[in-house]
């Protein structure tokens, strides 16, 4: 007689930021070692990640949607001839029930210190008696149980030496990245960005963005994820612009999913000499000039869109106090104007109506 220990549980599954996952996880110590789930739910994909752990030696299941065994969903890993059989099935009332089509993808195995990890991969859905996991936050009740032996049995009549009960659990919402902090330093005439995450779930990088106005946002650069486990980041702005300069975060998914950090703003002194230019009228429709009459020798003139395409490269000669643009046929929107002296650099924006 092999004994079967059954366990009954409430899973609490929580929708992520992006509205495209749900995870739940618990972890629980029976007479035979410890038993351990872990579940990923990818609304977009209708994909079920799920990590299950157990005895290495011994038989271990999970089932999912009901409080005792007859009539529930389970996945069952045997351990026969020292190789790990998993199956699904419907289970009777203690008795192995009915073996179901396997749907599932074996993803990978491990064995450590006497203990089996076993990760899957399944449908989301499935017509009955196959379970369905839920698309929004939920209660799902779960059992599960373990038996010395690596085949499966049960008692005809009862369950011998039941434990546990049920119990309430609380999860998190899962969220692609648990931001730490972010934060804006100066340097000079440089802006510095510092921000750090706790973890990072499926994080492809970040965007680090800039506006003039806190409307409208042009991409600096971009930095790559450096792993789940959260890091520390740093990104140098070496074009700011006098004034006050707006700061964001762009984080994207590995699936194209994007969210938005916190937009933050620093005070960035003129570079050079504050009045050695200034731009009229602004905004500007047809024609827009620049006016510098406090320093000698020729100047570079360089204006870039938001996508910080060059526009126009053209030099200021020496001695003209004014340079003048037919700008009518460019698109309207926001432009970046950059005059470099050899004493100085001026860094501007115009609004192109």
């Amino acid at each position: 007689m092999k004994k079967l220990v059954l366990l009954g549980f409430l899973f609490y599954f929580s929708l992520g930021v992006s509205g495209q996952n749900l995870s739940a996880s618990h972890a629980w110590v029976s007479d035979n070692g410890t038993l351990a789930v872990d579940v990923f739910v990818d609304t977009e994909k209708d994909e079920v990640v799920l990590t299950l752990t157990g005895p290495d030696q011994s038989w271990f299941a999970y089932g999912f949607g009901g409080s005792n065994m007859a009539g529930t969903y389970a996945i069952i890993m045997e351990k026969l001839n020292g190789e790990t059989v998993v199956t699904e099935r419907h289970l009777g009332n203690h008795n192995e029930g009915t073996a179901l089509e396997g749907r599932f993808s074996l993803i990978s195995e491990t064995v450590n210190d006497n203990s089996r990890t076993i990760v899957l991969s399944l449908p989301m859905t499935g017509s009955e008696p196959y379970f369905n996991f839920p698309s929004s936050p939920q209660a799902v009740s779960i059992i599960s149980a373990t038996g010395f032996g690596g085949s499966l049995g049960f008692h005809t009549d009862y369950l011998q030496g039941p434990q546990g009960g049920i119990n309430d659990l609380e999860f998190s919402q899962v969220v692609p990245v648990t931001w730490s902090s972010f934060k804006l330093t100066r340097e000079g005439y440089y802006a510095e960005i510092h921000w750090e995450t706790a973890s990072e779930i499926n994080n492809e990088g970040f965007y680090i963005q800039r506006s003039p106005d806190g409307q409208t946002w042009i991409d600096l650069g971009f930095v790559k994820s450096r792993g789940p486990q959260g890091s520390v980041y740093q990104f140098s702005d070496l074009q700011t612009i006098p004034g006050v300069n707006y700061y964001r975060l762009k984080q994207v998914d590995l699936d194209g999913t994007i969210t938005f950090s916190v937009i933050k703003s620093i005070e960035i002194q003129g570079t050079g000499t504050p009045d050695a230019v200034v731009i009229y009228p602004n905004p500007a429709s047809d024609f827009l000039s620049l006016n510098n009459s406090t320093s000698k020798g020729p100047k570079r003139i360089q204006i870039y869109d938001m996508s910080y395409r060059l526009i126009l490269d053209d030099y200021w000669p020496e001695g003209q106090v004014d340079f003048h643009m037919e700008i009518g046929n460019w698109q309207s929107g926001h432009y970046l104007v950059s005059v470099k002296h050899k004493d100085w650099t001026y860094i501007n924006y115009f609004i192109k109506l």
